[in-house]
């Protein structure tokens, strides 16, 4: 595995769903690297501030909209200089029992979690392509290699990506542009606030800092490792569900008692 990325000063970084808990420390840490970062987000006002206070670019897109996607890719074809390299960041996620949550819901989740950066990556990869040493990461989730009770369409949006992404890699040379896939564990943000947060402290399930994710992700990122999962002992999980899924069926059904009972409590 060869370094990908020695100079930051030198990156022009495409940052999708830079207001989130892990994107506005991306932001951060890309910033205190010196790298130039193009900021995408949906709240017009914040993602203002955002840029603003670490003094980069700012482009207001709603992801969900076909018509900002457009833009969104029109801004890059355009941009000057030219984008080097993107993450994807931007998610969303439902904790509920599957037949208890609308469609609607569920649709949503599949869209921006699966649907979004495949069609990004369908319009945004021939531009890296005309470039030397250009690169993509998607951030994805370790419950995309492991299913969770009541994260039903979470966890098949994250595994859709996670295939997306392996398939990318073997079908493009390296050269090319390097296509990355980062699998987090749970992450301290709003996004995990609730009752999943609330399971977390009450199984003892580690969440790790933004900080510490958004620091691991940039050194993948510099390394031009392929795929990571970030979190002990989730990354034995993961191989444990690959070689013996019914042994993870059994420890999982305690939780999925207290996801119940919490559930419950907040939906009385």
């Amino acid at each position: 595995m060869s370094t990908l990325i020695t100079d930051w000063s030198q990156q022009h970084v495409l940052l999708t769903g830079a207001q989130g808990g892990l994107g506005q420390e991306l932001a951060r840490q890309l910033t205190e690297k010196g790298a130039l970062v193009t900021l995408v987000g949906r709240r017009e006002d914040a993602l203002r501030e955002q840029a603003v206070t670490l003094g980069q670019r700012d482009l207001l897109c709603d992801l969900t909209h076909a018509e900002d996607v457009a833009a969104l890719v029109d801004h890059v074809q355009t941009s000057r200089p030219q984008i080097t390299g993107w993450i994807h960041a931007a998610g969303c996620s439902i904790t509920d029992l599957y037949t208890h949550t609308p469609w609607a819901k569920h649709a949503e989740v599949m869209q921006l979690n699966t649907l979004v950066p495949m069609q990004l990556t369908h319009a945004l990869l021939p531009l890296l392509q005309r470039q030397q040493q250009t690169w993509l990461l998607h951030v994805g989730s370790v419950f995309g290699a492991l299913g969770f009770p009541t994260q039903a369409s979470y966890c098949a949006s994250k595994a859709a990506l996670a295939r997306f992404c392996e398939a990318l890699q073997r079908e493009l040379e390296p050269s090319v542009c390097t296509i990355m896939y980062a699998a987090p564990r749970a992450i301290k943000t709003t996004m995990n606030d609730g009752v999943m947060h609330r399971f977390n402290q009450s199984s003892g399930t580690h969440e790790d800092s933004p900080a510490h994710v958004a620091g691991a992700i940039l050194r993948q990122i510099e390394q031009g490792q392929r795929r990571q999962t970030i979190g002990w002992p989730e990354r034995l999980f993961v191989k444990l569900n690959a070689l013996v899924p019914q042994l993870v069926d059994a420890n999982l059904r305690k939780p999925l008692r207290q996801l119940r009972q919490l559930l419950q409590e907040q939906n009385p």
